[in-house]
């Protein structure tokens, strides 16, 4: 199982809940392989956090990519982008980790 993980800071004077709305869209495509989606807000716990995370998970690398590579997911990030500061990604194997 492949674990991706998307930490997301909504650009100053931008409105967080329609990037939310948005990354909420990744939720509803239909891309074989592509197993959960998960979308949630920052409790805000502390300062100078990420808006929001993306956690998606997938069957296998191959569907991760397939997912990467999407048309429909291509027009949300290309939507996202103008709305954001940063973005930061990882792609994991839980099944390898280096604790337990």
């Amino acid at each position: 199982m492949i674990t991706h993980i998307l930490l997301l800071k909504v650009a100053s004077g931008i409105d967080k809940a329609a990037v939310g709305q948005r990354l909420g869209d990744i939720a509803q495509l239909a891309i074989p392989g592509l197993v959960s989606v998960a979308v949630a807000r920052d409790l805000g716990l502390r300062d100078d956090n990420w808006h929001y995370a993306l956690v998606c998970e997938f069957h296998s690398v191959e569907d991760y990519r397939r997912y990467d590579s999407d048309p429909d997911h291509g027009e949300i990030k290309k939507a996202i982008g103008p709305m954001v500061e940063s973005i930061a990604r990882v792609q994991l194997d839980l099944g390898e980790r280096i604790s337990q």
